[in-house]
């Protein structure tokens, strides 16, 4: 059973790979990125901070070989970690085909929530590992890194989602609409960073919020913008406390 649920692991990181060429090799007219463009939304990162997938990709991969091959892969903790994994890398797949091809809306956002929860459980559970080293440690970082990409990428697809289907934009405009969805985001966003105290997701969302700020540079929204630093000053904060905690209470960190 272990060696099945590895191997499907495995496959699963290599098809969300390979889902996203599927639009280029099959030549259709839209990708994930020009879907996500044809909407205007001051939440949705600039283009250029797309292209951590490729190193997100490469940790999933890695994360996948060392479920496979290491001594320790048939430890039950190990196991669990595994299927959330499964659950997060098949769930990418469908999102990476089902994007391009469908474009975004409450579907879209629903697949990408459901990736988040699968990963950061996948990376909560992999705290009940005793005794990393530092290669298990690096193996897992991955996914501590992609739940951090996709937490801040969430409020850009809800955003969209409600765009998609007619609804808004509310509270009179579209940059005080992505405020209060910022604002509310902020509070489930940084209880998520107390409790991941990890490096590797602090970097990710601290990369996803610069390239929101890359978006609206020269948009003259200071409220907007002044909400971003904010936002990336207490995801910084709640990751140092978290950090903080774990050493008192000499729980596993992944700094």
């Amino acid at each position: 059973m272990h060696i099945i649920r590895a191997l499907l692991v495995l496959l699963t990181a290599i098809s969300q790979v390979g889902a996203a060429f599927v639009p280029e090799v099959l030549g259709w007219s839209e990708t994930i990125g020009s879907r996500a463009s044809a909407y205007e939304s001051p939440l949705v990162p600039a283009g250029y901070a797309f292209s951590i997938w490729g190193l997100l990709y490469i940790g999933c991969l890695f994360f996948a070989l060392w479920q496979l091959i290491s001594p320790r892969r048939r430890e039950p903790e190990v196991a669990t970690v595994g299927w959330l994994a499964f659950g997060t890398f098949t769930a990418n797949t469908v999102w990476a085909i089902h994007q391009p091809l469908l474009g975004p809306g409450p579907l879209s956002f629903a697949v990408l929530e459901v990736i988040l929860l699968f990963t950061f459980l996948a990376a909560a559970f992999s705290r009940r590992i005793e005794d990393l080293s530092i290669g298990d440690r690096l193996a897992i970082m991955p996914l501590f890194a992609l739940a951090g990409w996709l937490l801040v990428a969430s409020p850009g697809g809800f955003s969209l989602a409600l765009k998609t289907v007619g609804l808004g934009p509310f509270f009179g405009s579209l940059i005080t609409e992505s405020l209060v969805i910022l604002l509310v985001w902020l509070l489930p966003a940084a209880i998520l960073a107390f409790f991941a105290r990890s490096f590797a997701f602090l970097a990710t969302v601290f990369w996803g919020l610069a390239a929101v700020v890359m978006a609206n540079e020269g948009t003259g929204e200071t409220p907007f913008m002044q909400a971003l630093y904010v936002a990336a000053g207490l995801m910084a904060a709640a990751t140092l406390v978290g950090l903080l905690a774990a050493r008192r209470s000499a729980t596993p960190a992944y700094e």
